[in-house]
């Protein structure tokens, strides 16, 4: 009997390990073996996570695990790497960059993610493709501008008095606070306003509705890091693990009824506000917003070209109550953890870095004294410290470490006989490019002078890329940067930034989250300035 048993059980795990056998010979000799076959140079791959082991077991994010492979291939133009079984290219040259982004951008227009479009709060430019998105980008690029800006703008100021008030309280105490948290909570208020016309409050009150959400949607977790995995680089993945849905459904569901009533309400009694809810309703009811002529103002000169080309060609449709919710989700979604996470590093350099800080501190005051009118619109354009200041941040700190694009052709680079194929995902490391001393010497030191006009002009332009490139760059960025400098002025007009001894000198990065962020937060002291 025993004997019999024994031979069963043998018969019984040959039987099961054969689909395995099959499965690591199918990636080794078949998958595995895509660039090496077309003379690219390629990562090591590892059965069966390919080039993302790292990421799979929680020990780095996806977008450091790219910046791994970009400095482990130094002098390398392309790439090849597989995400599982999946080859995909990580782009290292900037010129190639530029080709990506910009100059071959109809080869490379779709980012590749998948999400259930079948869920309305999906419908929005991130995740949209092909005509679909480039009809929403139209639209919406009239949103930006700085007009629209202007009118938002004593939101901003509003909510960053706020925050000082809080702040008051904080430095009265003496002791080290979370300060990725505080100004989370200013960001996640300016957005409520300016989104939504609510008042969060999240700055006097840390667990209102608002505030919970956000932590909810950005909590890392091990699943939302194969979820992000699955929707950028292995959509097979996705659907065997059913991760259509990127974000949880009691909070879009909350957001929709939230818009709907929103929209309800204002167009029943005839409300209006300097908002960009009032700009999407202008988008739902007519088509188009006010001043339409500075559409593409806020674009760099490539984006701008093709913004005003596709105007000219494409019938534009009235947004729906669906397309509304999903454009708000996504300001509330980019809007707030991109700022606050951007601040929260700045203030951190700004306390290692005591001289920095002085010399911006006299900056701001010397414009706000001038000026006499206090914080305004104007006197932001004139701090020229504060914009270096925030782009050496935004160099050191990208927050979206990671561009993905998918070849939506059979493409050849120019020069090269290698043909990439249609689908082919293409990623370019920004932490990679930001930190490469190729292009930035001594990377790890914080230098703001690394943004006078003279040093910019002796660096190839597409190694600075914290919003992406060209028509698909990041629609909002001009608001996320007023955003990050309205907060900035306020904190910084009235207090000093001090390290404590929870202070980490280097900070460790969050191993579980798409965005850039510290795993250990951001513990600083402030004190009244005399």
């Amino acid at each position: 009997m025993g004997i019999y048993f024994d031979s069963w059980l043998t018969e019984l795990l040959v039987v099961l390990s054969l689909p395995i056998i099959y499965i690591y010979l199918k990636f080794v000799f078949i998958h595995y073996r895509f660039w090496k076959s077309r003379g690219v140079p390629y990562d090591e791959p590892t059965f069966p996570f390919g080039s993302l082991r790292d990421s799979f077991f929680g020990k780095l994010s996806m977008g450091l695990t790219i910046a791994k492979v970009y400095r482990k291939h130094k002098g390398k133009k392309i790439v090849g790497i597989y995400a599982l079984q999946r080859p995909a290219l990580v782009v290292r040259d900037p010129d190639l960059v530029r080709t990506v982004l910009v100059k071959d951008f109809q080869a490379f227009q779709d980012r590749g993610v998948t999400m259930d479009k079948r869920d309305p709060i999906n419908r929005h430019l991130f995740a949209l493709t092909g005509n679909e998105w480039k009809r929403l980008r139209v639209k919406l690029t009239p949103t930006f501008t700085s007009g629209k800006l202007k009118m938002m703008f004593s939101t901003m100021t509003d909510c960053g008095r706020e925050l000082v008030s809080v702040l008051e309280k904080t430095a009265a105490k003496g002791e080290a606070e979370e300060m990725r948290e505080l100004v989370a909570r200013y960001t996640t208020d300016v957005i409520a306003s300016v989104a939504f016309g609510i008042n969060a409050n999240c700055l006097q009150n840390p667990d209102s509705e608002f505030r919970q959400w956000g932590r909810k949607i950005f909590e890392p977790s091990f699943t939302k890091t194969i979820t992000i995995i699955a929707h950028f680089l292995a959509p097979a993945l996705g659907k065997l693990l059913k991760f259509s849905r990127s974000n949880e459904p009691p909070v879009t569901d909350h957001f929709r009824k939230m818009v709907s009533d929103t929209v309800k309400y204002r167009e029943t009694n005839n409300v209006t506000r300097n908002d960009f809810m009032h700009l999407l309703i202008q988008l739902k009811n007519v088509g188009s917003v006010e001043d339409d002529k500075a559409a593409s103002a806020g674009a760099d000169a490539d984006a701008a070209r093709w913004i005003m080309k596709l105007q000219r060609s494409t019938f534009i449709s009235e947004l729906t109550l669906d397309d509304i919710a999903a454009q708000a989700f996504a300001f509330y979604l980019g809007g707030f953890e991109t700022s606050s996470t951007t601040m929260s590093f700045a203030l951190h350099e700004l306390a290692v870095n005591p001289g920095i800080q002085r010399k911006l501190q006299e900056e701001i005051d010397s414009v706000l004294e001038k000026g006499g009118q206090g914080l305004t619109y104007d006197a932001i354009s004139q701090m020229s410290y504060l914009e270096k200041v925030v782009s050496e941040t935004l160099r050191k700190y990208p927050i979206v470490p990671i561009l993905n694009r998918e070849c939506g052709v059979d493409y050849k680079f120019a020069g090269s006989n290698m043909v990439i194929p249609k689908g082919t995902p293409v990623m370019i490391s920004v932490f990679g490019l930001h930190r490469d001393p190729e292009h930035y010497p001594d990377p790890e030191r914080f230098d703001p002078e690394r943004f006078t006009e003279e040093a910019k002009a002796k660096r190839h332009p597409y190694v600075y890329i914290p919003f992406g490139e060209g028509p698909r760059n990041c629609i909002g960025m001009r608001f996320g940067l007023l955003q990050t400098k309205v907060g900035l002025v306020q904190i910084l007009s009235k207090f000093n930034v001090e390290t404590c001894d929870k202070t980490r000198a280097n900070l460790r990065f969050s191993a579980k989250s798409f965005n850039l962020g510290s795993a250990d937060g951001i513990q600083l002291k402030l004190t009244k300035r005399s």
